[in-house]
């Protein structure tokens, strides 16, 4: 996956369970408010804060209207079970 605006986080990333991020645009829009540019500002994903280092680009809607740009990916050993119990309803910047 390719981001629109700095980088999709690679697989250094992953090796060193770096607190990063890429943003979909629903995401960015609602935590960002007017042209605040995230990148380099950190959000909290339960009480950890990750390096937003991505924002992808618009995807739009699915056929049954889901919202593909309403997304947070970041490297699977960072995102541990621990983590994805409950951590993604508490997003905020």
């Amino acid at each position: 996956m390719a981001a629109a605006v700095g980088v999709f986080f690679s697989a250094e990333h992953v090796k060193r369970y770096a607190q990063v991020v890429t943003l979909g645009q629903t995401v960015v829009k609602n935590l960002f408010p007017g042209d605040t540019n995230p990148l380099g500002q950190y959000v909290l994903i339960g009480s950890a804060p990750f390096l937003v280092i991505g924002v992808l680009s618009s995807k739009g809607l699915t056929p049954r209207g889901d919202d593909m740009d309403n997304s947070v990916w970041l490297p699977y050993t960072t995102a541990g079970p621990a983590s994805l119990d409950s951590a993604f309803s508490m997003i905020s910047s």
